[in-house]
């Protein structure tokens, strides 16, 4: 195949060779789409190919498989928290399999991302932002890097940088002192390392022999000394150790074992926890004591979203919610308390939002809704939303929201996309107002309804609340060609003359 179809590669190469040539052609070219477009576009393209195409299983399945691991989580890296956040999102439920009467079952327990794994984001999300600041000090970017306590972690990232800098003998020394602490068989390979580029180095060479003792190492050069072995397989691969995973826990609670539980609290004490706890500590309530669910009977939902594979089709897998557009949810969810993602079409929505207790989702997208204040204040309004997606969103007078008062609600967003919005003329001037509390990584907004949007204004705001790379895309619905090359001019030399570092200038666009 041609080197188009390499670039996208969602499945091998002799799987895409047995397609029909000119359905190959329009599958390759649906998956570059993909690639390119934000998650707002993706789902009007998917319907694209749909209406005109098969799909293939196999795609469909790679297509919505999960890939982020959790050990991506576990150490210090650049693009740490985007990981987490897809991990996040697509975060659903253990899955575990066991034999009942002699038969395999899977096991879905439910529960949130164990809070281990929070913790260890967050730590290194700190320590990577640490060793960043100190990269240019060797013994405090060494210092900080211990910090991780991940030997591995450590030892990849200073032989990178020894890698980068064969000559940098205090950094060679710096990992043999801390090898001699921490990995012994290591040493000695580092040793000979050391040793075949610092040819003079004859007091080394000796610390090297002492080290070796009586034996003799295996090494992967010609030229050996008398106390090596030349191995001429020495980097061929060795199989990869076997995991062993434990079984699922067997023993539960039941009528037999049960014993009441009476608390050192007063009534009222009980019942303020009950009603204002977050989703995680009302879910570990429900599971600690049968007596909670009844006195505030709300059911814990990760995540909810439409599943546009059968009609009339309720799906639970965990904590996740996923039904039918046009179906109705069984009585048993009559409050639902939303803790990170929510996805809503406007089919879904007449009987969904009755059934909605809290709304805390970090990740919202809404498509062809009509909201009355109230209902954009139960969905939005919680002030913990980071990703927003909000697709032809109308008011109950059927007129669209002013971006002002949308992005009121969201202090913590991250990144946004709002498909038809006005604007007016103190919009760019409350924008800067508004107290953000994180940095704007991509503002999308297209289908504005007019032209009162001011652009040294706007150009302010972005100084202030946008981070470094990020992407900010506006389309105006009305066609003003001197207004938008006005503000395309204005906002252009804005960005020239105040951000002097190309590599963090913001990517604009306006149309």
């Amino acid at each position: 195949m041609s080197d188009e179809k390499d670039s996208v590669m969602l499945l091998p190469t002799s799987f895409y060779d047995k397609l029909d040539p000119k359905y190959r052609e329009k599958l390759v070219e649906f998956e570059k789409t993909l690639k390119r477009e934000k998650s707002t576009w993706k789902i009007t393209t998917m319907m694209d190919f749909l209406n005109q195409f098969m799909m293939l299983k196999e795609f469909w399945d790679k297509l919505f498989e999960r890939d982020i691991d959790v050990e991506e989580l576990c150490y210090p890296q650049k693009y740490l928290e985007k990981k987490f956040v897809e991990y996040e999102k697509t975060y659903a439920c253990n899955i575990f399999k066991t034999i009942i009467n002699g038969s395999a079952k899977y096991i879905f327990l439910a529960s949130f991302i164990p809070i281990s794994i929070v913790r260890s984001y967050e730590k290194m999300k700190s320590l990577y932002s640490k060793i960043k600041l100190v990269e240019e000090n060797e013994d405090e970017w060494f210092k900080a890097l211990k910090e991780v306590e991940d030997g591995e972690f450590i030892e990849h990232n200073i032989e990178y940088r020894i890698g980068s800098d064969l000559t940098n003998k205090k950094l060679w020394k710096m990992y043999i002192e801390y090898l001699k602490k921490n990995n012994q068989e290591k040493l000695l390979q580092t040793y000979s390392k050391y040793c075949r580029f610092f040819l003079n180095d004859t007091e080394m060479i000796e610390e090297y022999r002492k080290s070796v003792g009586d034996k003799k190492v295996t090494v992967p050069w010609i030229n050996t000394f008398d106390f090596e072995i030349y191995d001429p397989n020495y980097f061929d691969e060795t199989a990869e150790p076997k995991i062993t995973v434990k079984p699922p826990l067997t023993c539960f609670f039941n009528a037999e074992n049960a014993l009441p539980q009476r608390f050192p609290f007063k009534p009222n004490l009980m019942f303020y926890i009950l009603k204002n706890a977050n989703a995680y500590v009302l879910h570990n309530l429900f599971k600690s004591c049968k007596w909670f669910y009844p006195k505030n009977p709300v059911s814990v939902c990760y995540k909810v979203e439409p599943n546009y594979r059968k009609v009339d089709h309720l799906l639970i897998k965990g904590q996740s919610l996923s039904f039918s557009c046009y179906s109705f949810l069984p009585k048993r969810f009559e409050k639902l308390f939303i803790s990170t993602k929510l996805t809503l079409t406007s089919p879904m929505f007449p009987h969904f939002i009755a059934r909605i207790y809290r709304c805390t989702a970090k990740y919202i997208s809404l498509n062809g809704l009509k909201l009355s204040n109230q209902e954009l204040n139960m969905l939005i309004g919680y002030g913990n939303v980071e990703e927003l997606d909000l697709w032809n969103i109308s008011d109950s007078k059927n007129d669209w929201f002013i971006l002002e008062d949308l992005l009121s609600f969201t202090p913590k967003i991250k990144d946004l996309s709002i498909r038809s919005v006005f604007c007016t003329p103190k919009t760019s001037e409350i924008l800067c107002e508004l107290p953000f509390e994180n940095k704007i990584n991509s503002f999308s907004v297209s289908n504005i309804k007019n032209t009162l949007l001011e652009p040294n204004g706007f150009a302010i705001f972005m100084q202030k609340n946008i981070s470094p790379n990020s992407e900010i895309h506006l389309h105006f619905d009305q066609q003003h060609p001197n207004y938008i090359r006005n503000f395309k001019e204005a906002v252009n030399n804005f960005i020239e003359e105040n951000w002097k570092e190309n590599e963090d200038k913001p990517l604009f666009s306006a149309r």
